[in-house]
């Protein structure tokens, strides 16, 4: 068993990873005018742009969990980390539509080298208790990143131009391939079926209780990418009170790192209806109530994040 102070720094070090990994999955959101306006091209490009960022980050994820099993979890992590500090830049180099879009699908890419590789390697490197530590401190990491990248790529596009929301995350993600490259240690050996990839694929589809988490996850995932998506376009307040919304998303954020205490008491599939349920009913009650007040105090996208935190460790 890994010594106590070994988790706390991989527990650290990974869960900010997960914020500054997905906050790029939210930084074109503030700034497809901006973007679109400095590259001379049509904001539908900048838009296309996030849209193949999420296509070849899908790819990635599908992809990445497998392959780190025949070359071990943490040299894709590490590298996966340098990779997506080059990738990153060249973002923030991108000169027109074509530079952007190769751009986005190439980070994309690299970037989905963390998620799925981070959840085995907790799982091959800590006992019970730690991983689920640590599995709640990611998942929360991804949720806090909804909030994160969009405030950081406003604020930095803001007050310098929006190459600089590229440029700061490839700095980032070079510091943590330089952290993660000297504090973690290789997972144990796994032992590999030698059966095709396409294969184990199609029999995780044919299991109709993942098909369900499938479904579930797909509708909290995409809530929570188009509620963000429309109020950075189509909201017609005052800054201070679009930055309110995006900002008191954290209260729901933070309310991920109590969901396993609901578990214990409720059970999982209890937990996950409860969260449903809420859910459903606040985003029904955005639908009769349109003000800013509303989108600003409205449990909807709160407990979105409340209980989409813990679907993935049913799945």
């Amino acid at each position: 068993m890994k010594s106590m102070s070994f988790f706390h720094k991989a527990s650290i070090l990974l869960t900010i990873c997960a914020i500054m990994v997905a906050s790029n999955i939210y930084t074109l959101i503030p700034i497809y005018s901006v973007l679109a306006d400095d590259l001379l091209i049509a904001e539908s490009h900048v838009v296309l742009a996030g849209g193949l960022f999420t296509f070849f980050y899908a790819c990635g994820l599908l992809s990445f969990g497998p392959v780190s099993d025949f070359t071990g979890r943490r040299k894709i992590l590490v590298f996966g980390l340098l990779a997506s500090a080059l990738t990153t830049l060249g973002v923030g180099f991108s000169a027109g539509s074509a530079s952007l879009w190769i751009a986005r699908s190439l980070q994309g890419i690299t970037l989905a080298t963390f998620a799925s590789v981070a959840f085995a390697y907790s799982y091959d490197v800590f006992n019970f208790r730690q991983r689920t530590i640590l599995v709640v401190l990611i998942n929360t990491g991804f949720l806090i990143a909804g909030i994160f990248g969009q405030v950081a790529s406003d604020f930095l596009a803001g007050v310098f131009s929006w190459n600089s929301v590229f440029f700061f995350f490839s700095i980032v993600y070079f510091f943590l391939f330089a952290a993660a490259f000297f504090l973690l240690k290789e997972s144990p050996p796994q032992s590999v079926e030698s059966k095709p990839l396409w294969r184990g694929f199609f029999q995780l589809l044919k299991d109709s209780r993942l098909m369900k988490c499938y479904s579930i996850t797909f509708t909290l995932l995409f809530a929570i990418i188009s509620f963000y998506d429309a109020i950075g376009r189509y909201f017609n307040g005052p800054e201070s009170d679009l930055l309110m919304i995006r900002l008191v998303g954290l209260i729901g954020a933070s309310l991920s790192l109590f969901t396993g205490k609901l578990m214990d008491r409720w059970g999982e599939l209890r937990t996950l209806k409860f969260g449903l349920a809420i859910g459903s009913t606040s985003a029904f009650l955005l639908l009769l109530f349109h003000s800013t007040g509303a989108l600003i105090f409205s449990p909807s996208f709160l407990f979105h994040r409340f209980h989409s935190s813990y679907l993935p460790s049913l799945l």
